[in-house]
């Protein structure tokens, strides 16, 4: 039986940004393009007064980590403040994608549940495209995961 888009589960995407991503943010979350497969539940900011990014990455992390089958997107300026703030927090593993090839490998070698992107250097249009690319990858579990599981070891020895 074939099912529509609008019959299918959507996956469920807690997106945030600070001041220099919120127009990006705001831009993403009217893409039809994004909404027939994506879920976005806004944590903020909800304006262009100046905020800062770690408070917006606490309340992604917060979200992802109690609903285990949601995703993450945070924004900011560059993507990097707020990828660094998101990976502070114990069993966030974000990774700032600026192109789309890093999207398809920070799924498919790293398995990623945030991406962090640009709200000032990367197109609306090039957002768009990392996105799409990031949730039609597929995390390639074989050698990857032993390395990942490494990553797991060293965050447990620095508690």
């Amino acid at each position: 039986m074939n099912q529509s888009h609008n019959t299918l589960k959507k996956v469920k995407v807690y997106i945030g940004s600070d001041h220099g991503g919120f127009l990006m943010k705001e831009n993403l979350k009217k893409v039809d393009e994004l909404n027939c497969f994506i879920n976005f539940i806004d944590v903020g900011t909800h304006s262009e007064d100046s905020v800062d990014y770690p408070d917006y990455a606490e309340k992604i992390a917060e979200k992802v980590l109690q609903d285990k089958n949601s995703y993450g997107i945070g924004i900011c300026g560059t993507g990097i403040g707020i990828c660094i703030a998101l990976n502070k927090i114990k069993g966030i593993y974000a990774a700032n994608v600026n192109k789309v090839i890093e999207a398809e490998l920070a799924k498919e070698h790293n398995n990623v549940n945030v991406i962090t992107l640009s709200g000032r250097f990367s197109t609306l249009e090039e957002n768009i495209s990392i996105i799409k690319k990031f949730f039609s990858s597929t995390f390639q579990n074989g050698r990857h995961m032993k390395r990942l599981e490494k990553i797991k070891k060293m965050e447990e020895k620095n508690e």
